[in-house]
């Protein structure tokens, strides 16, 4: 029921406004399967992918938060200090020098980060939505 901006690549302009991506999210073949969506597209990188085309979602939102999925036991951790530029500086897919060093740190100083750990198995991928939208209505 939420519209999907992106899927793993998100481009934030200077007011701090999220642009929408492409239409589609490329899946593996055990999500697809489970998820009971996707056309198959062949290799992309280095695997197998299904494609799943999403619906309309407005071209652009006021950034509210960065989420950084990662792989564990269940749970949700506020990021803060120079812990921020750690997890995120890596992320950046622009890395050359230019006036999106200071967007950079406007970001990563002014909105919510939350690691979000999530366990790889679609069983509990359900719970580990809830999880995060609960705590994203909370701040």
């Amino acid at each position: 029921g939420y519209p999907v901006l992106a899927d793993d690549l998100s481009v934030i302009d200077a007011g701090l406004r999220v642009h929408r991506g492409p239409r589609f999210i490329d899946l593996r073949k055990e999500a697809a399967s489970a998820l009971g969506v996707g056309e198959y597209v062949g290799v992309l990188g280095v695997r197998e992918r299904w494609r799943y085309r999403i619906g309309a979602a407005p071209l652009s939102l006021p950034l509210g938060g960065i989420v950084i999925p990662g792989w564990g036991q269940l749970g949700l951790q506020p990021v803060s200090g120079s812990s921020r530029l750690s997890l995120l500086a890596p992320e950046l897919a622009l890395r050359i020098p230019g006036p999106w060093d200071a967007l950079f740190m406007d970001v990563v100083s002014s909105v919510p980060v939350v690691h979000w750990i999530r366990p790889n198995d679609l069983d509990q991928a359900d719970r580990g939505v809830d999880d995060l939208l609960e705590f994203a209505t909370s701040v």
